[in-house]
């Protein structure tokens, strides 16, 4: 088994997989609807998945809002945003599995309410 080596994670690609995702679910969910979600243009959400176009902090704080409901997805998604242009923070390719599956915070949470009833 080869050992996992870090990966560049940016907030940009975060923010790609969280699509990806909402479109496995939905096949028929667009980007324009995406970006209305997010309350950013289509054409701005078009050019940061291109690469032509970094997310603002200001952006990234309001989309983590919207997007993520765990506190340590938000977390991680405004530590991956890029501080100088070249650079980023690097977190693992592992850690950012963990995060970008939707599953595994549902079932986590379904355990926690276990708890309380």
């Amino acid at each position: 088994m080869k050992p996992q080596t870090k990966s560049l994670i940016t907030a940009e690609s975060i923010l790609k997989r969280e699509f990806k995702n909402r479109l496995v679910v939905n096949p028929s969910y667009s980007m324009r609807a995406f970006a209305k979600k997010i309350d950013m243009s289509p054409a701005s959400v078009s050019n940061i998945f291109k690469g032509k176009q970094r997310l603002k902090k200001k952006s990234a704080i309001k989309i983590a809002e919207t997007l993520f409901q765990n506190v340590d997805e938000k977390k991680m998604f405004l530590e991956s945003l890029t501080v100088d242009k070249g650079e980023t923070n690097k977190i693992s390719l592992g850690h950012f599995e963990l995060i970008a599956e939707w599953h595994y915070n549902g079932i986590l949470e379904a355990l926690l309410l276990g708890q309380y009833t």
